[in-house]
C-alpha cells in the first residue's frame, strides 16, 4: 500500500472506514434507540446503508496489501469470538437476545479470498479446494443441531445466517479480483439492482430469507460508490484499535440509551 500521506481530494483506508464508522453510528442510532418511538428519522436507515459496502471494501484493501493474510484473518476470527462473548453477556443482562455481530461477513470474505489465492498459485490445491466447503458443512450441521448450536457458533459460525447473506461475500471477491476502479463501482450498481430485484421477489413470494440484504431500504448501498470513486490506495493513519474498540463500546452506549427512551 502507499504512503501514509493523502492528497487533499482522495480518501485513504482510515477515511473510508471513518465514514463508514459514522454512517453506521447513524444506522444504530436509529435501530436501538428511535425505532419504536414516535420520532421519524427513518432516513437514518437508508443512510445508514452506505456503512457495510465501506467496510467490505476496507477489508479487501487489507487483503491486498496485508504482508500476513492469515494473521489478519486469525485476528478478525478472535475479534468475533470477543463480539459473541459480548452478545451473550448482554443478552443475559438484558433477558432478550440481542444480536449485532457482522464480523462473520467480513471473516468468511476474507477466509475465501485467501483460499482462492492459495488455488490460483497452484499451492496444495486439492487441500484448499476441501477447505472451501468446511465452512457450508459447518453450516449445514448448525441447522440439523439446531438451538444447541448457539454456543457452538461462537468458535464456528454458520456462513448462512450472516447478516447480509452469502451473497454480499461474492460482492467482496469480485472487488478483490477486479482491481479497476470503474469495474468496482459498477459492480456495486450492479449488485444493487440484484438486492432490488431479490427485494422484490422476497416480497411477492412472501419467502423471507436473507431479509438482511433482501429488503427495499438495503439498495441504498449504491450510495457508497462516490466514496469508493475518491479512495487513493494510500492506508492512512493506524487506528485499528480505536476500531475495534468503538464498534462494541456503541453498541453498549446505544442500548443503554434506548432502554430509557423506551
Amino acid at each position: 500500500m502507499k504512503s501514509i500521506k493523502n492528497n487533499s481530494l482522495g480518501l485513504n483506508n482510515t477515511m473510508l472506514k471513518i465514514i463508514g464508522l459514522v454512517f453506521m453510528t447513524i444506522d444504530h442510532l436509529y435501530l436501538y434507540v428511535f425505532v419504536n418511538t414516535t420520532i421519524d428519522v427513518s432516513v437514518f436507515r437508508i443512510v445508514g446503508r452506505i456503512a457495510a459496502p465501506l467496510f467490505l471494501y476496507a477489508v479487501i484493501q487489507a487483503m491486498h496489501h496485508s504482508s500476513d493474510k492469515k494473521r489478519y484473518i486469525f485476528r478478525l476470527y478472535k475479534y468475533h469470538i470477543c463480539i459473541c462473548i459480548l452478545e451473550i453477556i448482554l443478552s443475559y443482562l438484558a433477558h432478550s437476545k440481542v444480536s449485532f455481530n457482522v464480523i462473520p461477513e467480513w471473516l468468511f470474505t476474507a477466509i475465501y479470498i485467501y483460499l482462492i489465492d492459495m488455488i490460483i498459485k497452484k499451492d496444495h490445491i486439492i487441500r484448499h479446494i476441501v477447505l472451501m466447503f468446511i465452512p457450508i458443512l459447518i453450516g449445514i450441521g448448525s441447522f440439523i443441531i439446531g438451538d444447541s448450536y448457539s454456543l457452538i457458533k461462537v468458535f464456528l459460525p454458520n456462513i448462512f445466517t450472516i447478516q447480509y447473506s452469502p451473497f454480499f461475500l461474492i460482492l467482496g471477491i469480485i472487488w478483490y479480483y477486479v482491481k479497476k476502479k470503474r469495474s468496482q463501482i459498477i459492480a456495486l450498481i450492479f449488485f444493487s439492482v440484484f438486492v432490488l430485484i431479490g427485494s422484490y421477489i422476497v416480497s411477492i413470494s412472501q419467502c423471507w430469507v436473507y431479509t438482511g440484504l433482501f429488503n427495499y431500504t438495503q439498495v441504498w448501498m449504491v450510495l457508497a460508490a462516490p466514496f469508493i470513486a475518491l479512495y487513493d490506495n494510500c492506508k492512512g493513519k493506524n487506528m485499528k484499535k480505536f476500531f475495534y474498540i468503538y464498534y462494541p463500546v456503541h453498541i453498549c452506549a446505544f442500548l443503554l440509551i434506548g432502554g430509557f427512551v423506551h
